[in-house]
């Protein structure tokens, strides 16, 4: 089960254990490093591994070499839309998205 929390963090399920991605200011200056929010959310859309460890990476407070076998064995596609998800949090403070925002 992947989903968003009312607290600004996402639920992933990472080779089949539960995680928290918590968005940081630390996680959002790695993964805006990645030439910016929106280059990453392309990178997640044409499905960069590297995109994909980076962001879990940030999330868990992890090295990319913790994490990388877990994002490897869990598949992209399954972790394509709630990472999507974390960078927009991490781009808009850690805070979730208003409706008025979102679309």
């Amino acid at each position: 089960m992947t989903d968003q929390t009312d607290t600004g963090t996402i639920e992933i399920e990472l080779n089949g254990k539960q995680k928290t991605l918590v968005p940081s200011l630390k996680a959002a200056k790695v993964v805006n490093g990645q030439r910016g929010f929106q280059t990453v959310l392309s990178r997640l859309s044409l499905m960069d591994f590297d995109a994909y460890v980076e962001v879990v990476a940030a999330g868990l407070g992890s090295r990319p070499a913790e994490v990388e076998d877990a994002v490897w064995k869990t598949g992209l596609p399954n972790l394509t839309e709630p990472l999507s998800q974390d960078v927009l949090l991490l781009a808009n403070a850690g805070r979730p998205l208003s409706p008025a925002t979102e679309g």
